[in-house]
């Protein structure tokens, strides 16, 4: 089956490798035959070689060790039969993938390769990738590759097979991308850190430029020693795999001084570029545990350094093939491989072909300067952390990806310095007058000046002069202005800040007058003539609105209540209780006589008062006067409250007493009225601290009688005979 397959793909792609990207930009609805059989062919590669077993090359590392990320297809091994097209993908289909000028660049960049232990036909096995694909040799007789040990030597460490399999899929991958660039292939003693990292700075002193890692351990407490002995080479890319696990991070990824790179899933698809991609489930990613957030990095779910800075292909079922002729555990010839391990020396080559490197330049910092050189990887996920950015692909930066996949290599040119400069001033300031205030609106400045808008100021201007300014710590392009005086004209400026300072001001709002409600109710009253009569003092601000006093009464006002009167006894209340700073806040309606014509009421915001000449004026809250409006306020059986709202000696409940009888409310029963001689007795009895507890209804008819049930019982009154009746349930 296996045999069948390969061929049905050579027979479909040629005998060059899976080439498939198109030829030039088509729309989708018109992909050429061929075309179509060439994303044809690459769904059928990538649905055999998801089904087939995959294995990890290295085992898991102890502490301060590495585990190379390399994972192999355990279906496929040997020789290709002669014109044979090895499976996985080849240099031409992920030089098109990720738009690599490799047939152009690298010529004179040296990329390295930090591995442990020795593959003794290193040379060899890349000369057969190499001439397969029809690559330019890179032999150490001609100088193109060398091999050395961590101390730079000649001699090799001892062989490991499995280690030796992450080396051929490392020298194919940088081969792949960057077939003009010279490799240095170094190995370590060992998988231990120190080794490792003895190697990498072997690397750089020999004059790598960029320097590839496929390997990783867990992270420890004192990693930033590691960062700054063997990581810490400005000028010199280092790009470290992020790990095969999925989400969670290893070390030396979550290094600062480091390109962490991530996996994706390639699939060959129409369009202009040929390709598209989605998170590898395998791929590594996370918040470091331990180190410190670059100043490059601004997401903002993770207080430390965010893991991965980029990505590309690690999905062993859109695997690379891979030429070893050492084998290991009966596996060698042409493989294919998946796992972040192929993903860090193809970024590596990527960043060879840029060509540009400067002492002081810290590679991973430059990609940041520029997001939009990558492809955005939107979809997929690694892991569970909630539906964060960290573990699933999102627009823009997200963990499993980073910034995306290479497009081109202008996204691994470092950055140009960049010059700040305060924001342009913003437009389109307008005011809308309110009591006392006025909402000042306008839109952001065109240009940020090169670092992001933190905040604006608002000027207020009477006839042109400057007052007192208001600060705001916030992108909203939206402020209420308070504290104006009414009656008085102002026009309004903004100006943005940033990090440099702030920005000039813009053109001043058109002129607006706040004007006064309170007043405006006053004289729709009727003004000094009305039951109110003169002021009496000053209008006051108070939290949230205003006040003014008057002989007959006074009027509040807030924003969202709007002005309404409270006078006689309602307003002694309504003082004596914290006025609009108290539990019922700012008046929702005008003092007024009630229906019955007894008493007088107000609404409040967060209640009510009733007051009559029996009863004197009492405060009914939340559940209690919902409760009580719901039977029909004093005109109700209850009639008026003849307390306030107060908290049951138990402190589970609370209660009103009214002129008939009693509501009473807590949390698990809500709220209920008891009445007359069954409220009497209850009352007796020794209210919800009696036998009975609490009510849990109102009171209700029934043959003959009525009745009110509590927590554990009952209570019920025979209509002919007045008897009192009580029976317990519990």
């Amino acid at each position: 089956m296996r045999a069948r397959t390969a061929f049905l793909l050579a027979l479909l792609v040629g005998t060059a490798g899976l080439t498939v990207a198109d030829p030039g930009p088509v729309a989708a609805s018109e992909v050429s035959h061929s075309g179509a059989q060439r994303i044809s062919a690459a769904a059928s590669m990538k649905a055999v070689l998801g089904r087939h077993r995959h294995a990890n090359v290295c085992t898991r590392p102890s502490t301060q060790h590495a585990s190379c990320n390399a994972i192999i297809d355990q279906n496929v091994s040997g020789n290709v039969a002669p014109n044979g097209v090895p499976w996985g993908f080849g240099p031409s289909d992920l030089q098109a993938a990720y738009q690599l000028p490799s047939a152009t660049a690298g010529t004179g960049q040296t990329i390295a390769i930090v591995d442990a232990y020795d593959l003794p036909t290193a040379e060899a096995d890349l000369a057969t990738y190499r001439a397969q694909y029809g690559l330019p040799a890179c032999t150490s007789a001609s100088g193109c590759f060398r091999k050395v040990n961590q101390d730079g030597a000649a001699t090799p460490p001892v062989t490991n097979a499995g280690w030796g399999q992450e080396i051929a899929l490392d020298l194919d991958m940088v081969s792949a991308a960057c077939p003009k660039c010279s490799i240095l292939l170094v190995e370590a003693n060992d998988a231990g850190m120190f080794n490792l990292g003895t190697a990498e700075n072997t690397a750089v002193a020999l004059g790598a430029t960029a320097v590839s890692n496929s390997w990783g351990g867990g992270e420890w407490s004192n990693e930033s020693q590691a960062d700054s002995a063997f990581f810490d080479h400005p000028g010199v890319a280092i790009t470290v795999s992020a790990g095969d696990s999925g989400y969670g991070l290893e070390y030396p990824a979550a290094s600062p001084n480091v390109i962490a790179v991530g996996g994706t899933s390639l699939s060959v698809t129409a369009g202009s570029r040929g390709y598209s991609e989605s998170v590898w489930s395998g791929t590594g990613s996370g918040c470091s545990l331990y180190e410190p957030k670059p100043s490059w990095q601004t997401d903002p779910g993770c207080a430390n350094r965010s893991v991965v800075d980029v990505s590309a292909d690690a999905d062993p079922a859109t695997g690379v093939a891979v030429y070893d002729s050492t084998a290991n555990g009966g596996q060698s010839g042409w493989l294919v491989f998946g796992g972040t391990s192929a993903a860090a020396p193809l970024v590596a080559g990527a960043y060879e072909l840029a060509g540009v490197t400067s002492p002081a330049d810290i590679p991973a910092q430059a990609l940041y300067a520029k997001p939009s050189s990558f492809f955005d990887v939107t979809s997929g996920s690694n892991g569970s952390c909630a539906g964060s950015y960290l573990c699933t692909a999102a627009t823009g930066y997200d963990g499993p990806t980073g910034l995306g996949t290479p497009d081109g290599v202008s996204g691994f040119d470092p950055a140009p310095p960049v010059v700040l400069a305060s924001p342009d001033a913003p437009t389109s300031v307008t005011a809308l007058a309110g009591d006392g205030r006025a909402t000042v609106s306008w839109q952001p400045p065109a240009a940020d000046g090169g670092s992001p808008v933190t905040g604006y100021v608002v000027t207020p201007r009477i006839g042109g002069v400057a007052q007192a300014a208001h600060s705001f710590t916030t992108t909203a392009t939206s402020q209420v202005i308070s504290g104006l005086p009414n009656g008085t004209s102002y026009t309004f400026t903004v100006a943005a800040v940033n990090t440099v300072g702030t920005g000039a001001p813009s053109i001043a709002s058109s002129p607006v007058t706040p004007f006064d409600a309170i007043t405006t109710k006053y004289a729709q009253l009727g003004g000094s003539v009305s039951t109110l009569g003169v002021s009496t003092g000053a209008e006051l601000f108070l939290a949230g609105g205003r006040s003014q006093a008057f002989a007959g009464g006074s009027i509040y006002w807030s924003a969202t209540t709007g002005a309404h009167v409270v006078r006689g006894n309602i307003l002694v209340k309504y003082k004596a209780i914290g006025a609009s700073a108290g539990i019922i806040g700012y008046p929702t309606s005008d003092d007024a006589a009630s229906p019955d014509g007894v008493g007088r009421y107000g609404h409040f915001a967060k209640g009510a008062l009733y007051w009559s000449p029996k009863s004197g004026a009492h405060v009914v809250l939340g559940a209690i006067e919902a409760k009580w409006a719901a039977v029909g306020w004093e005109r109700s059986g209850l009639g008026y409250p003849t307390t306030d709202e107060t908290i049951t000696p138990d402190k589970v409940g609370r209660y009103n007493h009214f002129s008939y009888g009693s509501i009473y409310w807590t949390p698990a029963l809500g709220a209920h009225y008891v009445l007359g001689a069954i409220q009497a007795k209850w009352a007796a009895l020794g209210w919800e601290r009696s036998r009975l507890g609490y009510p849990r209804s109102d009171e209700f008819g029934i043959p003959g009688g009525r009745r009110s049930n509590f927590q554990h019982g009952y209570i019920t009154r025979n209509l002919k005979t007045g008897a009192i009746a009580v029976v317990y349930t519990a």
